[in-house]
C-alpha cells in the first residue's frame, strides 16, 4: 500500500498531516459457498472480499523552540469550579486550560479525551511572549480516536508500542529511529 502524507502549515503556527491511502484494498478470496460476514468484510467482487482494517501512523516530533530546553504539557479544557451566579462563574459557562506538566516520560504516556478537548503543548520555559506572558510554543491537537480502534490496537500492538497511547514524550536518542517504540 501506498500513502500520501500531506503537511500543510498556516500562517496561525499550525501545523496539520492528512494521510491518503491510494485505495488498493486487502483482498482475499472468498472459498466456494462460503458465507459473507458483512460486520467485517465487504464484496468488492465476485467471491473476493475485502477485509475492514486499520492504518497506524506514528510521527516523530523533534522541536527546537528558541533552543534545547524544551518541555511537554498536557492541556485540558476543564470547567470552572465556581457555582453559577459566583464571581469566577457568574453565567455558569467558565473554563480554564489546565496545564500538567510532564516531567518523566513514563508521565507522557496519554491518551486523547474529548471531553476536554485535550492537546499537548510543546513549550520552551525560557522564552515568554512578550504581550501574553506564555511560554512560546507550539499546541499538538488530535482527531477522535474510538474505543474500538483503541481496542484493536491493544490487541495487535507489541507490548513495547507507544502505539496503545495517543501520545507519548522522551528526550532525543539518535540510536532510536522507531517513533512508535520505547528506546
Amino acid at each position: 500500500m501506498m500513502y500520501g502524507f500531506y503537511f500543510t502549515f498556516d500562517l496561525a503556527g499550525s501545523v496539520e498531516l492528512e494521510v491518503k491511502a491510494t485505495g488498493i484494498v486487502n483482498a482475499y478470496l472468498l472459498a466456494d459457498n462460503e458465507s459473507k460476514d458483512p460486520a467485517h468484510e465487504v464484496i468488492v467482487a465476485p467471491r473476493i472480499a475485502a477485509q475492514h482494517h486499520q492504518h497506524l501512523f506514528s510521527l516523530r516530533v523533534d522541536p527546537m523552540l528558541d533552543g534545547l530546553k524544551s518541555q511537554v504539557v498536557q492541556v485540558d479544557a476543564v470547567q470552572d469550579d465556581g457555582d453559577v451566579g459566583s464571581d469566577t462563574n457568574f453565567y455558569g459557562n467558565g473554563f480554564y486550560n489546565k496545564k500538567t506538566l510532564y516531567k518523566t516520560p513514563t508521565e507522557s504516556v496519554s491518551d486523547y479525551d474529548g471531553k476536554t478537548g485535550r492537546m499537548w503543548s510543546i513549550e520552551n520555559p525560557s522564552k515568554q511572549h512578550p504581550y501574553s506572558g506564555a511560554n512560546v510554543g507550539y499546541k499538538l491537537g488530535k482527531l477522535m480516536l474510538s474505543d474500538m480502534v483503541h481496542f484493536a490496537i491493544r490487541l495487535l500492538a507489541h507490548p513495547s508500542s507507544l502505539s496503545l497511547h495517543a501520545a507519548s514524550s522522551r528526550q532525543t536518542r539518535l540510536d532510536c529511529l522507531e517513533p512508535s517504540t520505547i528506546c
